[in-house]
């Protein structure tokens, strides 16, 4: 009676204990990427960053090329101001070079122009100078140089004077055309002439048109001054 009673309350206790330990709790099963879930997600990847770098690249492009183009306004603007600041002030002085009549000292030709005015003024200096504009062709690349001198009876003859500034490289064309009445027929209209053979005075007009590699200059129109303060001067040249 004392061991079954013993073996009985034995059972129970562990009964009890195995109640009170804490159950094992059996969680869902975690689940991964698979390999083919990650070369999908790296090709989407991959795609969104070429995607990216294109539109980067096609910016920074956008970006360089609006630059250039201002730049290339800027410094057409430059030249065009330049020489429309000279033309303007070009004078109807003329010249007498030893026995030799009278000569107005102004040369308009298609591609050539020779004028006096004042230097620009960021090449300094005073006085007047003899001033031509004319293409240059160096090394199979033609150029709008501007030459100058100053206007005095000792730099005549005198080439090593000359100093040369290149106003524009890679020009392709350049037209000059000149507004005023012939010089046959000094008393009919004034009409626009390739060349300037008048001798007596200035052309009312001068139309400028260049060409470079990038297409057709803006058309810069000019009005010399016909007078200058004290009269017409004569330069004596020998």
């Amino acid at each position: 009676m004392i061991s079954r009673a013993f073996y009985t309350k034995r059972s129970c206790i562990c009964q009890c204990s195995r109640q009170n330990l804490p159950r094992k709790r059996h969680s869902p099963r975690q689940r991964g990427f698979t390999l083919l879930e990650m070369m999908i997600a790296v090709t989407l990847l991959t795609l969104m960053m070429a995607v990216l770098f294109s539109s980067l690249r096609v910016a920074a492009r956008s970006w360089d090329r609006a630059q250039e183009s201002l730049e290339y306004s800027a410094q057409q603007m430059q030249v065009a101001n330049l020489l429309r600041r000279s033309l303007m002030q070009a004078a109807p002085v003329f010249w007498q070079i030893e026995s030799y009549q009278i000569d107005l000292a102004f040369e308009g030709q298609p591609e050539r122009l020779i004028w006096v005015a004042p230097l620009p003024a960021h090449q300094g200096g005073g006085g007047l100078f003899r001033l031509e504009l004319g293409l240059h062709t160096q090394q199979d690349e033609t150029a709008l140089v501007l030459a100058y001198r100053l206007l005095h009876p000792d730099t005549v003859g005198s080439a090593d004077l000359d100093q040369e500034e290149i106003l524009w490289e890679a020009v392709e064309a350049l037209q000059i055309e000149y507004f005023g009445p012939p010089a046959q027929s000094p008393d009919t209209a004034s009409q626009w002439q390739p060349e300037w053979r008048q001798r007596t005075q200035l052309p009312e007009l001068i139309r400028l048109r260049l060409h470079d590699a990038q297409g057709a200059w803006p058309e810069l129109l000019l009005a010399p001054r016909q007078t200058v303060p004290g009269g017409q001067s004569v330069t004596r040249l020998r």
